[in-house]
């Protein structure tokens, strides 16, 4: 899988076999922010909460996502590709930012990502978003001084889902999304499997994460 550069590498070591041990067991090496995951507030800002303090409510919401598929790499999303969105959610509602870019996976390319401004980070703070997810690696570009667009949202106490997956799968409005973080205590961030349900249907999840 490829990681954030400097990130610890995702490896899976077998310590047992069911040949050897009668069971088998791995051991898991891998970052907090690796795959799919969730940026607690705590991930930019010193003392803001971390992952056990992100309630497990606030990662459950209607979501409305945004294409952005018109995003140049490397280029700003901003409030006005945003406004219609906007407009239609209610406080306590999920944004997710569709870019396509999960297609790069592996590649060189995944670091021209595109990235959320300052104000359109503003923009889903005073519509009082639950949460925000993109399918791209960060809600900053790659190499952005400061992560101005992750300070804007650890402040408010926005969790980010990072490294979505599958987007052009949810083909109805309005999914129901459902972060399913790993409830690992007091960290910066945590992998998560996350899923996007049919609710006007027969429930029918829809993988929307990469694995490891």
């Amino acid at each position: 899988m490829q990681v954030y550069p400097g990130d610890p590498e995702v490896r899976f070591t077998a310590v047992a076999t069911i040949d050897a041990n009668g069971f088998w067991l791995n051991e898991l090496t891998l970052g907090s922010q690796s795959g799919t995951h969730v940026d607690a507030p705590a991930h930019v800002v010193q003392g803001a909460d971390a992952t056990d303090l992100i309630s497990p409510r606030s990662l459950v919401a209607p979501a409305w996502i945004v294409d952005v598929t018109a995003t140049a790499p490397l280029g700003l999303i901003e409030p006005e590709t945003l406004a219609p969105t906007l407009r239609k959610a209610r406080a306590g509602d999920a944004v997710v930012l569709r870019s396509g870019w999960d297609r790069f996976d592996g590649q060189d390319q995944a670091w021209s990502h595109p990235g959320l401004s300052v104000a359109g980070a503003q923009a889903l703070v005073r519509a009082g978003v639950s949460f925000i997810g993109l399918d791209f690696a960060s809600v900053d570009r790659h190499g952005e001084t400061g992560l101005p667009a992750h300070q804007v949202l650890a402040h408010a106490g926005v969790p980010i889902v990072e490294n979505l997956a599958n987007l052009d799968q949810v083909t109805w409005e309005l999914p129901l999304v459902v972060v399913g973080m790993l409830p690992l205590a007091g960290l910066d961030g945590a992998p998560a499997r996350v899923f996007a349900i049919e609710l006007e249907a027969t429930p029918r999840p829809t993988s929307i994460g990469s694995t490891p």
